[in-house]
């Protein structure tokens, strides 16, 4: 249900989804999104088949400063020129989903500009059945959110093992990654990633279990003092 907080005499939507009627809203009723809606924090626009890179370029403009949550799951008419808008504008994203995105590259989304630029803030990503990603655009994705928790990459069947190896330097914090049909990578291609999550989980328990420890120790004259 989309959630409404009254200002004066107006409403300000925050939170709206579209997911269950998606194929049926015609392309003037999405662009009222963009034209009425200003603070949009989360936006489920799934199976919204009449959703067009034009279309969701405008309801960036409008909302990229408060935009959190965004799901573009089945979208079929959204592609490089829409995301690239998302992916540059919204900087304050934490979750995204868009799901088979069939005309999606990932290779014009960011330029030379844009290098430097990324995603702080994001912590999960759907980007399952996208085959259409290639390993040049996975891997400017991937090292444009440092601070991805969660990934589902499954059905990317361009993914490659130097991608995956961007991955694995640029997103330390990785704990969970699916990866299923992905037929251009072999055991040997994923094991690095897998020993660089297994290293951070190990090291974030160690770091863990000292804290622990020195709180359990009775403090010293010396420590007393300092903390008056």
């Amino acid at each position: 249900e989309d959630l409404l907080i009254t200002k004066g005499d107006f409403f300000i939507v925050t939170d709206l989804s579209l997911n269950r009627g998606g194929p049926t809203f015609p392309p003037f009723s999405l662009r009222a999104i963009g034209d009425y809606c200003s603070f949009l924090v989360h936006l489920d626009l799934g199976r919204c088949s009449n959703l067009s890179d034009l279309t969701l370029s405008n309801i960036v403009e409008n909302n990229f400063r408060s935009l959190e949550r965004v799901n573009l799951n089945e979208c079929c008419c959204v592609g490089d020129p829409g995301l690239r808008e998302l992916l540059t504008r919204c900087s304050r994203l934490k979750q995204l989903e868009m799901r088979s995105l069939a005309l999606a590259t990932g290779q014009h989304i960011f330029d030379e500009e844009q290098q430097q630029r990324s995603l702080p803030l994001l912590s999960h990503l759907d980007i399952a059945s996208c085959d259409g990603f290639t390993p040049d655009g996975l891997a400017s994705l991937f090292v444009r959110v440092p601070n991805l928790v969660f990934l589902d990459a499954s059905f990317c069947r361009q993914l490659t093992a130097p991608a995956l190896e961007c991955l694995s330097k640029a997103c330390i914090h990785l704990e969970s990654l699916y990866l299923k049909m992905c037929d251009h990578l072999t055991f040997d291609g994923v094991q690095p990633a897998v020993r660089k999550s297994l290293q951070l989980k190990r090291a974030r328990y160690e770091l863990r279990s000292r804290r622990l420890h020195e709180e359990e120790q009775p403090k010293t004259q010396a420590q007393r003092l300092l903390e008056l």
